[in-house]
């Protein structure tokens, strides 16, 4: 199995089926010597020769939650794993994040929090009003 990005994930070692009988989710045995196994649904996988490819970064592969053979159909960890994926989903979606706001100057800087202009009233010299001289008409 490969991710979106080209890397290896794992090898697929089971295919669960739906209530249907249809394929549902794919094991994959992740790790050497089957460190964990990580179901990822069926749903958006694509097969190129031998090769499944996920709609997913590896990352996210291995960061879902390990398949317990125990509780292989509880549904609360199959609510899990699609949460998880959605939530992938939803993020590759938006792309990447924008740049965490600037923080606000402090309240003592009065340079920064005023901007440029108080900062030029500042440099002009005594007596100046910074506006330009009047002319009578």
């Amino acid at each position: 199995m490969r991710s979106v990005d080209g890397e290896r994930v794992g090898r697929v070692s089971a295919v669960l089926a739906g209530p249907d009988g249809s394929p549902q989710w794919l094991v994959v045995a992740t790790g050497l010597l089957r460190a964990a196994d990580v179901p990822v649904p069926v749903d958006g996988c694509v097969l190129r020769g031998t090769t499944v490819v996920v709609p997913h970064s590896r990352d996210v592969v291995l960061s879902a939650p390990r398949l317990d053979p125990d509780r292989a159909t509880d549904p609360q960890l199959e609510v899990g794993v699609r949460l998880h994926y959605a939530a992938a989903s939803a993020a590759a979606a938006r792309g990447p994040t924008a740049p965490p706001a600037p923080p606000p100057p402090a309240e003592d800087d009065d340079e920064a929090w005023w901007g440029a202009e108080l900062g030029a009233e500042r440099r002009r010299p005594p007596g100046s009003t910074g506006q330009p001289p009047r002319t009578a008409w």
